[in-house]
């Protein structure tokens, strides 16, 4: 058997790739919407791509299983577990190229055998796969591809049919279903090797390790939410709590991988533009520049959005462009430029009708507006002098983290929604964990029109004065 782990640092996602190479086939599991990387590996590894599967409807990004069942010719595996509302709604091409898989289901490739598990919770169809190399030990699975199930240090959350798509007190029956899922676990060997979708920084959990493999014997050890499973109330109570604020964008992903991902083909190659020419577009197209937040302050078109390259980049970006609306990017080169179209697919913002050059914006300064951050030493001026308001736009989950006393809530992948709260007539101050974040919020406000500015270097640098918080606020 061949295993391959295909990483998404910036989503923090995992697609596999599992192969026969006596068949010469091979299956990915999870794969992203931009399939030139699967089929990459696979050709690498000397496999055909026969085959694509995933454990769920996600959230978080577009799926490529219609995508490779179009340009490879490969057979999709979809849960049947969800009833009518959540069985996805596409079809290939070839209509019978779709099975649609119930529990205890299993696929074939060679030696391989993979069977579906039914670990609803995350979501009401979600599947996970037990993953047998036949040819080594016919009687013993090797590992379970676990989806949003079962991550290295915590369950998949099982709140976001409420918080993302809309729906009401869908949270209490899936957390019950969640913690059945669980204990369902204790029929499974301490061996079996524990493969995640996701890791640390993703949103679909709330406390994510960042090392992208375990052992289900591991996870009993240490993972706190499974470790509660046995004990209702207080699964129920931690489940439940604290989890992050989802992107905004996370809805609409739900909703296209059920009902179809538009088919991709070759990734957008936006023109390079003038400075002028994105001028002209401003009004109608998002300029989102993803330069750092101090490079973004010291020049900008008005009304761009700051959107740094960093880990939050699609929730972002997710949360402040509308899917029907044109980008032009700003980009420090073509490779920052190619890293975030490419990103930006993976969550449906394909419009992208342009970029400008870092470079090229410099030597048109004359025609770019500056914005100052406000430097951790001159915070308690700006709130007590200049009476701005303090909004802290981190995640529930990082509050364990102090933040700046008196800082109101405003997280930054629900901003776009809540700035009917914020106060337009005095200057806001946002604040995260470094200023990446803040910046960009601050610069969504600036474009409705208000007087928004970020914490320069955000909590780190604050903590880092002396004094720490009643130096900054009395």
């Amino acid at each position: 058997m061949l295993f391959r782990q295909i990483a998404d640092p910036a989503l923090a996602q995992y697609a596999y790739l599992i192969g026969c190479p006596d068949a010469g086939e091979a299956i990915v599991i999870d794969p992203e919407r931009d399939v030139d990387r699967c089929l990459a590996a696979a050709e690498a590894e000397g496999l055909r791509l026969t085959a694509a599967a995933e454990t769920h409807i996600h959230a978080d990004f577009l799926s490529g299983v219609r995508e490779l069942t179009d340009r490879a010719g490969a057979r999709a595996f979809v849960s049947g577990e969800g009833g009518e509302a959540w069985t996805p709604r596409w079809r290939p091409a070839e209509p019978d190229a779709i099975t649609f898989l119930k529990h205890g289901d299993t696929i074939r490739l060679g030696a391989v055998e993979i069977a579906a598990l039914h670990t609803p919770g995350h979501t009401p169809e979600h599947l996970s796969y037990l993953v047998t190399d036949r040819a080594a030990a016919p009687d013993t699975p090797a590992a379970m591809i676990t989806g949003d199930f079962l991550f290295v240090g915590d369950l998949g959350r099982p709140d976001l049919l409420d918080t993302a798509a809309g729906y009401d007190s869908t949270r209490f029956d899936a957390a019950r279903r969640l913690r059945n899922s669980a204990l369902a676990l204790a029929d499974l060997p301490d061996y079996l090797q524990v493969w995640p979708a996701h890791g640390a920084g993703s949103a679909c959990g709330k406390a994510l390790g960042a090392v992208p493999a375990s052992t289900l014997g591991y996870e009993r050890r240490t993972n706190r939410a499974l470790a509660l499973a046995p004990t209702r109330d207080a699964f129920m109570e931690y489940i439940l709590g604290a989890q992050p604020e989802p992107p905004l964008y996370f809805g609409r992903m739900k909703t296209l991988n059920r009902d179809g991902v538009p088919l991709l083909g070759r990734l957008p190659d936006p023109p390079a533009l003038k400075v002028a020419d994105a001028l002209a577009r401003a009004g109608d197209a998002a300029v989102l520049d993803t330069r750092p937040p101090d490079r973004h302050a010291a020049g900008h078109p008005p009304g761009a959005l700051s959107c740094a390259l960093s880990f939050a980049f699609c929730n972002m970006a997710g949360s402040m462009v509308e899917p029907d609306r044109d980008i032009v990017l700003i980009a420090d080169g073509q490779a920052a430029m190619r890293d975030a179209v490419r990103r930006l697919v993976r969550i449906g913002l394909d419009r992208i009708v342009g970029w400008i050059d870092h470079e090229t914006l410099r030597a048109d300064a004359g025609a770019l507006e500056r914005t100052d951050a406000v430097a951790p030493a001159d915070l308690p001026d700006w709130l007590e002098r200049r009476g701005a308001a303090l909004y802290d736009v981190r995640l529930a989950n990082e509050l364990a983290e102090p933040g700046v006393p008196g800082a109101e809530r405003l997280p930054y992948t629900r901003a776009a929604t809540m700035l009917d709260r914020v106060a337009h007539d005095r200057p806001a101050i946002l604040v995260c964990r470094t200023g990446v974040r803040s910046e960009a919020v601050a610069s969504l406000m600036r474009a409705r029109g208000i007087d928004a500015r970020s914490l320069a270097g955000g909590l780190v640098a604050w903590r880092a004065l002396a004094g720490g918080p009643t130096a900054a606020v009395r």
